[in-house]
Parts: C-alpha cells; sequence; structure tokens
C-alpha cells in the first residue's frame, strides 16, 4: 500500500485462516520474516518503506450451516513493526555455503537439521 502522506511504501501480507489469527504460533515467525525480506526487497529497489507492516488475516466463518457456493469470512489487521538487519548477514552465510564443496555439520540448535536427522532416524 501507498501512504498518500508520507509517501511510503506499507507491506500488508494477506493470510487466509480457517482458524482465529494466532501472532504468536510458530509458523507466525516465518510470516514476520517474510514482511520484512519483502520491505527489504523494495528498499534494496530504491522505494521509500514503512517500518510498520500489517497482517491481514481473512478467518473462514465455519459455523454457517449452508455452504450456498460462498465462503464468508472475517477479518483481523494486525500490524507488525519489521527489522530487517538479519537479511544481508543471512544472505551472505547462504552464498558462502552454497560456494562451499564441504556439506556443513548440522547443529542441534538447527531445527531444520533437527528434523532431517529425524526423518533419516524413521526411514
Amino acid at each position: 500500500m501507498l501512504d498518500p502522506y508520507s509517501k511510503n511504501l506499507t507491506v500488508v501480507d494477506f493470510r487466509i485462516s480457517i482458524s482465529d489469527a494466532k501472532p504468536k504460533s510458530p509458523y507466525h515467525k516465518v510470516y514476520d520474516r517474510r514482511i520484512e525480506f519483502q520491505q527489504w526487497l523494495l528498499r534494496k529497489n530504491k522505494l521509500s518503506v514503512d517500518n510498520t507492516g500489517y497482517f491481514l488475516y481473512c478467518i473462514v466463518d465455519r459455523n454457517k450451516k449452508d455452504f450456498q457456493n460462498k465462503i464468508e469470512f472475517s477479518t483481523t489487521l494486525m500490524e507488525y513493526e519489521g527489522n530487517d538487519f538479519w537479511i544481508e548477514p543471512v544472505l551472505h552465510d547462504i552464498k558462502s555455503i552454497l560456494e562451499n564443496d564441504r556439506i556443513p555439520v548440522s547443529s542441534p540448535k538447527c531445527e531444520y537439521c533437527r528434523y532431517s536427522n529425524n526423518l533419516a532416524n524413521v526411514i
């Protein structure tokens, strides 16, 4: 969105859900980072971007008795203060890993490493 007064862009992320908006869910950190990455990309394209972004949750009303070919939603708008300080160091790390001939050692602190190790144990 474009703020007509400041001329800054504001990132709005639309979420459709069948349950109430839960900003502290395990998935929400990924959503936060997505807004921050979008803010960073816009800034890298020399655009003025507000640090405040928004999540617009569209929540399906599952209490309707009849579907009648339409889905009804309630909406919740949640403000989020983005901070993209982490992006460039992470991109540099990713580039370094991709250019390296060695596979990085897994870490017990890394949720993706734990998932991969647990999956390997199941298979």
